[in-house]
């Protein structure tokens, strides 16, 4: 009898624990001390100082003289868009609405225009900087997701996802020639130095 007695009171604590316990929730995002709590519950602690562009940054390069950075978004939730960073008191500086744009974005080799992939917008998208900062400055129409690229004098390498090619297009003539590679190319990769992004 005792035994049973003992038994309920130890039964009835617990559900005193179980039903007084306080529920503890973590909000997803950043936390008060600098960290990030991601929604698979990955924590991520940010190394130096993060700057905030719109969602999913895909392609990312620096300028020639290191200044500058440029930042292309891919967001199938937020507007996209060209971002330009200034290095030195690490800021966005400017933001340049985009129609679409995948991964490719590369700066000249004076750092004066910049040139980025226009994804299903079907073109390569051209910029080119004035003192108030870079300003849209036309477009090359090209077919096939143009996508990762990079710049050899006048000359821009770009990858054209959906259409397993690279093209290569004269920007004095504005002219696109394409060349068959394999399966969906991502970017382009060029060697001895020359810019990609």
């Amino acid at each position: 009898m005792l035994r049973c007695r003992a038994m309920r009171i130890l039964v009835g604590l617990c559900g005193l624990a179980l039903f007084g316990a306080v529920v503890w929730t973590v909000k997803l995002g950043k936390q008060a001390d600098g960290r990030t709590l991601l929604p698979t519950g990955q924590w991520v602690m940010p190394a130096g100082v993060p700057l905030e562009v719109n969602d999913r940054p895909l392609g990312i390069t620096l300028s020639p003289d290191g200044k500058r950075m440029a930042v292309v978004t891919g967001s199938n939730f937020a507007p996209r868009a060209l971002h330009l960073l200034d290095m030195a008191p690490r800021k966005v500086e400017q933001t340049i609405a985009l129609g679409d744009s995948f991964v490719g974005v590369a700066f000249s080799a004076d750092g004066e225009r910049l040139f980025v992939g226009g994804g299903q917008d079907q073109e390569l998208k051209l910029f080119r900087r004035t003192a108030a900062g870079f300003v849209a400055d036309g477009a090359i129409k090209m077919e096939g997701a143009p996508s990762g690229l990079a710049v050899i004098g006048e000359t821009v390498l770009v990858a054209l996802n959906q259409k397993h090619a690279l093209a290569i297009v004269d920007l004095g003539k504005k002219s696109v020639e394409t060349v068959a590679v394999g399966s969906y190319p991502y970017t382009v990769a060029v060697s001895g130095g020359a810019g990609g992004g």
